[in-house]
């Protein structure tokens, strides 16, 4: 991890990204399971407020009302039976140029949080050929 990844207010995991932490992550499970899953843990959580969940364009978005205000939107597509991408891009408002790492921080919660509940089946799938 270098200063780029520091000094920032956003963060959008992919399949190429540089920091493996921020790698697209895929699970065995199902497109509806996963997002079950998400929309259940954000409603759950007090910091986060569920703005919209559409399985039909398969995506969830949700705003941090605290400790700083935040804009989530988790991307889930299943890419093949019982194999799950999910990404996430989250924005934080601030003055500065960087939220010191929280959006980071969020994503790897996330991550931690569907490790625990799913089968892990790697990370930058899409990437890979053949």
């Amino acid at each position: 991890m270098g200063w780029r990844d520091f000094l920032s207010n956003r963060v959008e995991t992919s399949d190429t990204h540089p920091n493996e932490n921020l790698k697209t992550r895929y699970y065995k499970t199902t497109q509806q399971q996963a997002m079950r899953f998400l929309k259940d843990l954000i409603e759950q959580d007090s910091r986060l407020r569920l703005l919209s969940y559409s399985e039909e364009h398969a995506e969830i978005t949700a705003e941090y009302i605290k400790p700083k205000k935040a804009f989530m939107v988790i991307s889930v597509i299943m890419v093949f039976p019982y194999r799950t991408a999910v990404d996430f891009t989250i924005s934080t408002q601030t003055l500065w140029p960087t939220d010191w790492g929280f959006s980071r921080n969020q994503v790897q919660y996330f991550y931690r949080k569907l490790d625990g509940r799913f089968e892990f089946a790697g990370t930058g799938l899409g990437a890979q050929k053949g």
